[in-house]
């Protein structure tokens, strides 16, 4: 990302300017490496290097092309998520916003909470695919209800709507044939939040609840499967 803001690549007159004829890979670059470094921000609970303010370069083209559109648009779409996750450590996590009261924080949450279901609903026009992204992601919007740690039902009821996420998506990619077991290990499992097993997890001891060992002991077979592709995640189905 570094090098993208020393190229000058977060600026639209860099593109404007460019006689190359690279514009569009550059542009593409940039919203890439944005993308990746907004989610590992919040990931890794660190701020971004890129603040959106100082942005002011425009999304990637969307070709007329019906065969490829689809891929453009999901694209931007993706762009869209990324901002929302920039804006959940910012307005949540972020030093500044631990200093404020717990009523603010939770009219952000609220209004973050709206923002990703309506992310969601313009994203189920372009990809009628389900992606598990958008329920870990306001798993990480929606905090404990008070400042005891305890678990909100409505936190509950999104962690268990990513986990049942994760099984139909990993169904599906089990049936189409068009990806791998690895693609969906690359391109979902590492963009995916771990926190909803956690939210199960607590959940289960809590309330003694079989349903949620189910559920827990479904994803972790997902895992198992998994496994042979990547032997690192041996390590992890082991400790669950």
């Amino acid at each position: 990302m570094n090098h993208c803001q020393m190229l000058g690549y977060h600026r639209e007159i860099t593109y404007r300017s460019d006689n190359t004829g690279n514009s569009k890979n550059m542009r593409r670059l940039f919203w890439t490496t944005y993308v990746f470094e907004k989610h590992m921000s919040l990931y890794f609970g660190r701020a971004s290097s890129m603040q959106d303010f100082d942005i002011d370069a425009q999304y990637p083209a969307i070709t007329r092309d019906p065969a490829v559109r689809p891929w453009d648009e999901s694209f931007v779409m993706g762009i869209r998520l990324a901002k929302l996750q920039g804006e959940i450590y910012d307005k949540l996590y972020s030093a500044e916003a631990a200093k404020s009261s717990h009523p603010e924080r939770m009219r952000r949450v609220h209004g973050l909470a709206l923002d990703i279901q309506q992310w969601y609903a313009e994203f189920k026009e372009v990809s009628k695919r389900i992606i598990p992204d958008h329920e870990c992601v306001l798993v990480t919007v929606i905090p404990p209800c008070s400042a005891c740690g305890e678990l909100s039902s409505q936190c509950f009821r999104v962690a268990r709507l990513s986990l049942q996420s994760h099984l139909r998506c990993f169904g599906n990619f089990q049936t189409s044939g068009f990806h791998t077991k690895a693609d969906y290990a690359n391109w979902v499992l590492l963009f995916s939040s771990f926190t909803p097993f956690i939210v199960i997890f607590l959940h289960a001891i809590a309330a003694t609840s079989s349903d949620d060992i189910q559920l827990l002991n479904e994803v972790v077979e997902s895992l198992h499967r998994l496994r042979i592709h990547f032997p690192g995640l041996k390590i992890l189905v082991l400790s669950f």
